[in-house]
């Protein structure tokens, strides 16, 4: 053991070991934070190529919210859970604004960071044979 020379040696304190240790942990979390709005983006352009969906959201938000013409929307609600889809239907604790547009509720997707691209594909494929 080397013992360090004044002034080092009355030096108080430790390195903040916890905050080094969670770095890397820090920086994958942010990084999958990043592939979570991808997943919204990528979403929000294939349900774009979908006739029968109108998006009440803008591009890059970080929900996605949208209705299928001609259906309601707790009917939709029932049909995408049969397929193991968890989306929230309804008003959604907004229902000024969906008075406002005319709308009876509203369909909203959200994903975090432990979402995939094949979770999101298989939600956009289930959908794309819903609204056929």
């Amino acid at each position: 053991m080397v013992l360090n020379k004044s002034p080092e040696k009355f030096e108080a304190g430790t390195l903040p070991l916890t905050q080094i240790i969670g770095l890397g942990k820090a920086i994958e979390q942010l990084s999958n934070w990043y592939n979570s709005s991808n997943l919204i983006n990528y979403m929000y352009d294939e349900l774009l190529k979908m006739p029968n969906i109108k998006i009440l959201t803008q591009p890059n938000a970080s929900i996605l919210s949208f209705v299928v013409k001609n259906m309601h929307v707790l009917d939709f609600g029932i049909m995408i859970g049969a397929h193991n889809i968890c989306l929230r239907v309804g008003n959604m604790c907004a229902s000024w604004i969906h008075k406002k547009l005319g709308l009876d509720g509203s369909i909203r997707i959200s994903v975090g960071p432990w979402n995939t691209k094949e979770e999101a594909d298989y939600v956009i494929e289930t959908i794309r044979k819903m609204v056929k």
